[in-house]
């Protein structure tokens, strides 16, 4: 059986990151055909980035949801690279989805600004 981890690096926060905790980069592991499911916080009237780079292994998708599960931001083309970009009007809590479509496991890292 692999093993596989999780990574966190946590950067010196600059004057705007749309992520509350600051920029933020983990590298994380998808099993084929599985959603995995993370909860950010993201600061309000801030730009906010996520980006999702795979290992070119399978198809990822992202979606992100408010607090009421309305979808805000998706990127579902057939690449492992997923791109968002939104401000939020109010600081809070979301839902970010990344969905394995692909029946070959993908290590990819995220980064959030």
């Amino acid at each position: 059986m692999a093993a596989f981890f999780l990574c966190i690096f946590t950067f010196a926060s600059p004057a705007r990151s749309g992520l509350v905790s600051g920029p933020t980069i983990k590298i994380d592991h998808f099993p084929s055909m599985t959603k995995t499911n993370y909860t950010i916080t993201l600061k309000g009237e801030e730009v906010a980035s996520i980006v999702i780079k795979g290992n070119e292994r399978s198809d990822l998708d992202c979606f992100l949801y408010d607090k009421n599960n309305d979808l805000i931001a998706k990127d579902t083309n057939r690449t492992d690279v997923c791109i968002m970009r939104i401000i939020p009007g109010v600081t809070g809590d979301f839902k970010l989805v990344i969905a394995n479509l692909g029946e070959t496991d993908n290590v990819a890292t995220l980064e959030f600004n």
